[in-house]
């Protein structure tokens, strides 16, 4: 028969899961039901129980205090999922601003992984970027972080050490965004450079007005060549960021 500390511990550690699989990407879309995530959660709980130490004097507290534990492992589960979440946000921001720049931001699509309305070129990323999750092996180094998450924030921690995590997060999502304009800098240049030859030709030659009918064209055309060239380093660029992050715990040490 399983005892109650037992029990408890089984909890914690769903808890810390379930916040991951809630916020994350790819399990966190919300095509899947609540009730298959928290399932497994319990499932991982299970093999990790062997892995975790259990401060036992929780047990002997009141339920006040295995409230306060259990909102606190799933605020970490939560705070996790949501930084995997940030670095995806890494492709789909620099595809999402190349395509507002070429002219795709009139057409937008549902994107489940969000739940929001993305444009056509940030869809693909999103795509792009779970691939490359998968095909990097992240997925396995995902359920490592977690494990060693519990050594680094073990269950009854004290809170400073929360909130230098807290702080290792901040710095992270400023990374994440540089490096999302960073990505999305050749396609922005490439659009105002464009813009200024035609600029430059409307002024100097206001009779050739209908060539700027293929404005457009042009835009989409040489953007899409551009990112067609550099797809391969920009895929590279994030799988070696997502990896860096997983190997610090996103943002946990």
């Amino acid at each position: 028969m399983i005892a109650i500390d037992q029990i408890i511990l089984i909890l914690m550690i769903a808890l810390r899961i379930t916040g991951l699989f809630v916020a994350m990407p790819i399990f966190g879309a919300t095509r899947y039901s609540p009730v298959l995530k928290f399932y497994l959660s319990v499932g991982f709980a299970l093999l990790m129980l062997d892995h975790v130490k259990f401060d036992h004097s929780l047990i002997e507290g009141s339920y006040m205090v295995i409230f306060l534990a259990s909102f606190k492992e799933l605020s970490i589960g939560l705070a996790m999922g949501y930084v995997l979440r940030v670095i995806f946000v890494v492709v789909t921001m620099s595809l999402e601003l190349a395509g507002l720049q070429m002219g795709f931001s009139m057409a937008n699509m549902f994107d489940p992984q969000s739940n929001s309305q993305i444009s056509v070129l940030a869809q693909l990323g999103s795509v792009l970027a779970v691939l490359t999750f998968f095909a990097a092996g992240l997925h396995s180094q995902l359920f490592v972080v977690v494990e060693k998450s519990f050594q680094i924030i073990p269950i009854g921690i004290p809170e400073g050490q929360f909130g230098m995590f807290m702080l290792n997060i901040g710095n992270l999502l400023k990374q994440t965004f540089i490096l999302a304009f960073r990505l999305a800098l050749p396609v922005t240049l490439l659009m105002v450079s464009i813009q200024l030859v035609l600029g430059i030709i409307a002024r100097t030659a206001p009779q050739m007005n209908l060539f700027f009918n293929l404005a457009m064209s042009i835009n989409i055309f040489s953007g899409l060549a551009l990112i067609y060239f550099g797809l391969p380093h920009f895929l590279s660029v994030f799988r070696q960021f997502t990896s860096q992050m997983a190997a610090h715990g996103f943002g946990m040490w």
